[in-house]
């Protein structure tokens, strides 16, 4: 069976975990899910920061990776789960 999973990335400008109208999308992000039996995929963030993944189930480790030419140094996650709505709280970690 497949499932398909995705979230949107931001760039959290004060890291308080919560999206704020202000804070843009983060385009261009590459993201790479691993079963660790040899099935791996790798996405890249669209311009409004949206990423999707088509596998099949079971359980995945999530690598962020930097991007060629990338203006980061690093990337520093946000806090999880800060307040009790999902749709502006982060919740990788």
């Amino acid at each position: 069976l497949a499932q398909s999973w995705g979230a949107s990335s931001v760039y959290d400008i004060n890291l308080d975990g919560l999206r704020q109208p202000d804070e843009p999308p983060l385009a261009g992000l590459v993201l790479e899910l691993d079963n660790g039996q040899g099935f791996t995929q790798r996405q890249h963030s669209d311009s409004q920061g949206h990423y999707t993944f088509d596998v099949p189930e079971g359980q995945y480790t999530l690598r962020l990776l930097r991007p060629a030419g990338a203006e980061f140094q690093e990337y520093i996650l946000a806090p999880h789960d800060v307040g009790p709505d999902d749709s502006i709280d982060s919740d990788l970690f």
